[in-house]
């Protein structure tokens, strides 16, 4: 390969390579006469030795010198079944070298026939271009030396790029010339008055300049097509005229106006550049409008680029000098640059469908679209720190909003009982048309529900999933923790100021005197109150912390944080999982609060009653005056709760409320004290009387699938009532001598289910 790289550097050394071929020749004769002479000497010690001597040179004889490959190949051959001797890899190398000599020559003369092709080449034909470059592509480069092969497509690339600079130069002017003539896309042109001959002539130009610049310099995004520069420059000569210039157009504080001279500027003229040039892109199977809004993209990137450049430098201006008013208006500038980007990427994403990456309409594209968004914060080293400050700023903005919106406002913890989530549903009773009771928020709340929505329409129609998880996890998800942080301390507060200790002193019936009774009531009412409040706030957001893990935009970026992500994400649905875990159970604790509240006022309801109140008796009586404060006051509390529960959470409440009345009865009556046949009737109607009276609060009757007719603890009560009922005390005295668990159970149609064996003993033993 040394003699190659050596004497044959370019197409013009060919007229010396038959010579060198030669001079390889000629060493191998003398190389074969070498071993014949030593062979004529005897200069070997054994005749094996000769004889394996004499057949090599006879192989060598045989070898066809004009066949180097093969005669190469052969030699190969011999150097296995004789290694070691010299003269056969002497031989190996000459010929090695003769046969890259003769592939440079055959190279170099398929080279000089394209250069020669190339000095012909003219304006005329086309074809003959992109047959050439078929050539050159073609041209077999692989048993060369890489220092050959560069020099010499690069000699011929250049004489080509010639040829080709002649012809664009040549096709544009004259397509410049029509354009100036008609007055292209000036204040007069029309496309009535486009005569048919211009029309044609334009078509023809265009997809000269189209057909030319697909061979070998077909443009990949952001570069664009030759023809199309052409044609827009009109538009780019009155972009830059509003906008680059010092005009009242040209405003930092505008992006969109840019934007939409842009939009409007394509959508005035689609059909003029279908009728004009969609013909000249079919033969490279692209689509036209992408071409066209690829080069009209130009100036628009080229805009943003330069504002991008110059709010960074403002901001770093401003924080090195503590300017913080000038520092804060550059990063709202900044924001809003970029959430008009993304809006003006999504229109054009979505009305155009555009994708420049569509290289054959036949095909899928290798990628999409990322958008001017992309071009902007994906370059050099002044765009990232663009994205930098760009996610810097919308997180102070969102921080700030956060404050002053939400948890600062006078109203924070304050229930929007006017909330309607659903156009339809009913002004007066707050039901949606699927027959359900909303939820109401409180205002911070819900204040943070379209905060986080406006937050992700500013991220949304990207096409860059890292800034995208950045913005979730850096902004979104940390105000989300931080509502969190607030409510429990709001939870704190309650605790502090209506701990079971104040509460015990604050429901009606407690231990307060008579003159607090009002006060008292008061009091109850605004613990309930910031206990719902609370709970509202962390059920909303909750509810809509799945309604926003179902959103495509999180779907997606969920999907990919996942194949990312080092730590195990297993138990989390969507990328919301572990924020709504700490909510699930800070709601969790508040349900638990809400049964302290009503078992600890329930039982101080219930106090004078169950001490005063005796079971072993003659005559029944009316008690019905014992119950007054909890059957007036309960439904009070009941019904507030019940105006901005969804059904599901004021069942579960109505729930814990029902067990409490029946888990007090249960504890401190029935298992307590030993009942006559009066007593067994006595307290049947008192149970029945305070049920009754509560059924409608209680959900006793509710027909649907929140009703708690099938409370544990109420059926428990009734179950013993009618254990009581049926068996006197001398078969009772009977049936706990000899107990039997399933005869007795045996005799009621419940089974008595809710009851243990031993409490059923108990209660036998309890008939007096």
């Amino acid at each position: 390969m040394d003699i190659v790289n050596q004497s044959i550097i370019t197409v013009g050394d060919l007229d010396g390579v038959d010579d060198r071929i030669i001079e390889v020749e000629q060493l191998i004769q003398r190389r074969n006469a070498d071993a014949h002479s030593k062979l004529k000497a005897n200069v070997f010690e054994d005749e094996s030795t000769t004889l394996a001597v004499a057949t090599i040179i006879q192989k060598l004889r045989d070898l066809n010198v004009d066949d180097p490959r093969a005669s190469y190949d052969e030699i190969v051959k011999l150097g296995s079944e004789y290694p070691h001797l010299a003269v056969v890899d002497d031989l190996k190398e000459l010929y090695r070298n003769k046969q890259s000599v003769c592939s440079a020559q055959k190279y170099l003369l398929d080279a000089e026939l394209i250069e020669q092709a190339i000095e012909q080449l003219s304006s005329s034909c086309i074809e003959n271009y992109q047959s050439i470059f078929d050539q050159m592509t073609a041209l077999d480069a692989n048993e060369v030396s890489s220092d050959l092969s560069v020099e010499v497509e690069k000699g011929l690339i250049q004489q080509f790029d010639e040829k080709i600079e002649i012809f664009k130069g040549q096709t544009t002017k004259q397509l410049e010339t029509l354009l100036r003539r008609i007055d292209w896309l000036g204040s007069e042109f029309s496309v009535d008055s486009l005569k048919s001959e211009d029309l044609t002539q334009i078509n023809a130009l265009v997809s000269s300049l189209v057909s030319l610049q697909s061979i070998g310099h077909r443009p990949v995004y952001p570069d664009t097509w030759w023809a199309t520069d052409i044609l827009l420059e009109p538009f780019t000569n009155r972009f830059n005229f509003h906008f680059n210039t010092k005009r009242d157009t040209n405003k930092l504080s505008r992006p969109e106006w840019a934007f939409s001279f842009m939009e409007e500027f394509v959508s005035k003229n689609i059909k003029l550049f279908e009728l004009v040039i969609n013909q000249a892109f079919k033969p490279v199977k692209l689509i036209m409008l992408h071409q066209v809004i690829s080069s009209a993209l130009v100036p628009i990137r080229q805009k943003v680029l330069a504002a991008v450049g110059v709010l960074n430098e403002k901001i770093e201006v401003f924080k090195v000098s503590n300017d913080s008013s000038n520092y804060d208006k550059s990063g709202r500038l900044l924001s809003h640059l970029i959430y008009e980007l993304t809006s003006f990427d999504q229109r054009i994403r979505n009305n155009y469908k555009f994708n420049p990456f569509v290289t054959n309409v036949n095909e899928v594209p290798s990628k999409k679209w990322m958008g001017l968004t992309a071009d902007v914060l994906l370059q050099g080293d002044k765009e990232r720190l663009g994205t930098s400050n760009w996610l810097n700023f919308e997180s102070i903005l969102a921080n700030n909003r956060f404050k002053t919106e939400i948890i600062e406002d006078s109203n924070a913890l304050r229930l929007d009982l006017d909330y309607k989530s659903d156009p339809d549903e009913d002004e007066e009773s707050g039901i949606n048309r699927l027959g359900n009771q909303q939820l109401k928020p409180t205002y911070s709340a819900l204040n943070l529900v379209k905060l986080f929505n406006n937050l992700t329409t500013h991220y949304s129609a990207m096409r860059m999933v890292k800034f995208q998880l950045k913005y979730v996890s850096n902004i979104q998800l940390r105000l989300l923790e931080n509502y969190h942080d607030y409510l429990k301390q709001a939870l704190k507060r309650y605790d502090d100021n209506y701990s079971q200790s104040t509460v015990l002193n604050l429901i009606p019936g407690g231990l307060e005197s008579s003159s607090n009774k009002v006060s008292s009531i008061s009091d109850s009412l605004k613990g309930l109150q910031m206990l719902t409040e609370i709970f509202c706030s962390a059920k909303f957001i909750s509810h809509h912390l799945g309604e926003w893990g179902e959103e495509l935009v999180f779907i997606q970026l969920w999907k990919i944080f996942k194949t990312v992500a080092q730590k195990d994400y297993k138990k989390d649905v969507n990328i919301f999982g572990t924020c709504n875990n700490q909510y699930n159970k800070l709601i969790e604790d508040i349900r638990g609060r809400y049964g302290n509240f009503f078992r600890k006022g329930t039982k101080d309801n219930l106090k004078d009653y169950i001490n005063e109140s005796q079971w072993e008796i003659q005559e029944v009586k009316d008690n019905s005056a014992q119950f007054g404060s909890l059957i007036h006051n309960l439904p009070v509390f009941l019904n507030d709760l019940h105006k901005v529960f969804i059904p599901s959470d004021y069942y579960m409440i109505v729930n814990q409320v029902l067990s409490s009345i029946c888990g007090l009865w249960y504890e401190y009556i029935i298992t307590n004290n030993r009942f006559s046949r009066s007593g067994v009737r006595q307290l049947e109607q008192d149970f029945e009387f305070v049920i009754d009276q509560l059924r409608t609060e209680l959900l006793v009757d509710n027909q649907d699938h929140f009703s708690t007719a099938a409370n544990f603890d109420y059926n428990r009560i009734t179950q013993s009532i009618g254990l009581f009922k049926k068996y006197d005390s001398v078969l009772s005295k009977s049936l706990v001598k000899n107990f039997d668990a399933s005869y007795v159970r045996s005799e009621f149609e419940s089974q008595l289910s809710n009851l243990h064996d031993e409490e059923i003993r108990n209660l036998l033993f309890r008939v007096a």
